[in-house]
């Protein structure tokens, strides 16, 4: 084994490992880490359909990925502070 054919076993193991989890949340992680390492599998061998494939597939899995870590935030990603009763919101007034 070489180190080019290192990272399509990466992504072989990656993808077994997301099929066989339970919870969304590693799932996703896993399955961008598969996605990743597919991806420069693909570049190093110049596969343009597995490229093609894993570069559709990754941004799924982390737009996923950050809609599983919006509800802990009450819908947003990066909340924003109250503004207290009486104060404008208005910046610089």
């Amino acid at each position: 084994m070489n180190w080019i054919e290192a990272f399509g076993y990466a992504g072989t193991g990656f993808t077994i490992l997301a099929y066989s989890m339970r919870r969304l949340l590693p799932l996703r992680i896993v399955a961008i880490l598969s996605s990743a390492s597919f991806l420069v599998y693909a570049g190093l061998i110049g596969s343009a359909p597995l490229m093609l494939m894993e570069a559709a597939l990754l941004p799924i899995n982390a737009w996923r990925l950050v809609e599983l870590l919006r509800p802990a935030s009450g819908g947003r990603l990066f909340p924003q502070r109250p503004v207290p009763a009486g104060t404008s919101d208005r910046r610089g007034s």
